[in-house]
C-alpha cells in the first residue's frame, strides 16, 4: 500500500512538473544597459543601483528577448505595430512611483552564434534555439533628479502558445547631481562617448581638457591612446603607412604614460574610490603595452 501511494505521489509530481513546464515560456525578456563607461573618478553605485549616471547624461538600454530552449525554436507573438507599444514600463525613484518616458528604435538585430542579422518588426518573430533578438531604447527625460531608480518592465507579447514571456531581471541605477568634484568623471565619460561615435578630434580635445584639470589623469592618457589607435586603423585602411606608424607610436606612448601613473599611484582620483578597479586597469594596460612593444 505504501509503495502504491509513493508511486501515485511520484506520478502526480511528474504530471505537475510537465504542466509547469508547459505553462512557462522558454522565451525570456531582459533589459540591460546600452552604453556605459564604468566608474573611474567617482565612487561605485550605492543603495542597490548597478550603474551610476549624472543628471543630464544620456541613458541607453538594450531590450532583449531570448530563446532559452536549446532544442526547439519558438516565436514571439506581438500585438502591436512597433516595439515601444509592446513594452510596459513602471518606474520608481527612491521607492516612489514616477513617470518616465522611453523611446524604442523600430530596428532590431537577431543574434545567432556570433552572427548579427537585422530583422524587421512584425507580429511573429521566430527565435531558433539559444537565439535572441535585441532592440535599443533610451530614456527621454533630459535631466533626472538625483536618486536610485528601478525600472520594472514587462511585455504584452507572448509566445506561440499564448504563454506570457517572463522577465528575468530588473534594471536599477543611481543618478547623481553633477558637482565640481565630478567634472573629471564627466569629462572622461564624454571623451569615451565621442570615441565610440568615431569623433576622434572631439575625443582628443576632451582628453586634453581632462589633463588640464587633472594633470595626473591616467584615464586621459588611456583615452589619447585609444584615439591614436583608432586613427592608426583608419590610416591603415587608406594605405597611409607613415601616419599609421606615427599613430601607433603615439598610442604606445600614451598607454605607457597611463601605466606609469597608475603603478606609481600618482592618479589619486582613480585610486582613492576604486582600488579594485584600478588594479584591474593596471593589469590590462600592462598586457596591452607588452603586446604593442612585442616585435
Amino acid at each position: 500500500m505504501a509503495r502504491v501511494l509513493a508511486t501515485g505521489a511520484a506520478l502526480i509530481l511528474l504530471l505537475s512538473s510537465i504542466a509547469s513546464a508547459q505553462v512557462v515560456s522558454a522565451l525570456r525578456f531582459s533589459v540591460s544597459v546600452g552604453e556605459y563607461f564604468g566608474e573611474a573618478y567617482t565612487s561605485l553605485p550605492q543603495n542597490g543601483g548597478s550603474f551610476v549616471f549624472f543628471a543630464g547624461e544620456p541613458i541607453s538600454l538594450v531590450l532583449s528577448v531570448a530563446n532559452s530552449d536549446s532544442e526547439s525554436a519558438h516565436e514571439m507573438v506581438t500585438s502591436a505595430d512597433d516595439p515601444a507599444s509592446e513594452l510596459v514600463l513602471t518606474a520608481f525613484r527612491d521607492r516612489q512611483a514616477i513617470e518616465l518616458k522611453m523611446s524604442v528604435t523600430p530596428e532590431a538585430s537577431l543574434y545567432d552564434a556570433g552572427s548579427v542579422t537585422p530583422v524587421e518588426w512584425n507580429r511573429r518573430i521566430r527565435l531558433d534555439p539559444l537565439v535572441h533578438v535585441e532592440w535599443r531604447a533610451k530614456l527621454l527625460d533630459p535631466a533626472l533628479e538625483p536618486g536610485v531608480y528601478v525600472l520594472e518592465r514587462s511585455l504584452r507579447a507572448s509566445d506561440e502558445l499564448s504563454r506570457p514571456i517572463p522577465v528575468v531581471n530588473y534594471f536599477a541605477f543611481e543618478v547623481r547631481a553633477p558637482t565640481p568634484a565630478s567634472e573629471p568623471e564627466l569629462l572622461r565619460r564624454q571623451g569615451f562617448r565621442e570615441l565610440v561615435n568615431s569623433q576622434y578630434d572631439s575625443a582628443e580635445a576632451i582628453a586634453r581638457r581632462l589633463l588640464a584639470l587633472h594633470p595626473n589623469s591616467s584615464q586621459a592618457r588611456v583615452l589619447l591612446g585609444d584615439v591614436a589607435e583608432a586613427r592608426q586603423k583608419e590610416y591603415m585602411k587608406v594605405g597611409n603607412l607613415p601616419m599609421a606608424r606615427e599613430s601607433f607610436r603615439q598610442a604606445t606612448d600614451s598607454y605607457q604614460r597611463a601605466l606609469t601613473l597608475l603603478e606609481a599611484g600618482t592618479d589619486a582620483l582613480l585610486l582613492r574610490p576604486n582600488e579594485a578597479v584600478s588594479s584591474h586597469v593596471i593589469e590590462g594596460l600592462r598586457t596591452r603595452v607588452r603586446a604593442m612593444r612585442t616585435p
